[in-house]
């Protein structure tokens, strides 16, 4: 399954649209966003640099939150 496919049924889940050549500009972004803060892509970074799972439960917090305040 494709990263966007994977986005549109988590977003679905929170009643929340995007096409595809959103999600790809936001995509974009926020590559161009980590290379400026980091000095490289999430590709390029060791796996061993990072407690992966910890930082994904963490942004899905954050996903959370913010869909919450939206809705609110």
């Amino acid at each position: 399954m494709s990263n966007f496919k994977k986005a549109i049924f988590v977003l679905n889940q929170f009643g929340l649209d995007i096409s595809e050549k959103e999600y790809q500009e936001i995509e974009e972004n926020q590559k161009a966003k980590g290379l400026k803060k980091y000095g490289h892509t999430l590709e390029e970074c060791p796996k061993e640099k990072y407690n992966w799972k910890e930082m994904a439960i963490e942004e899905i917090v954050d996903f959370i939150q913010y869909v919450n305040k939206m809705k609110s």
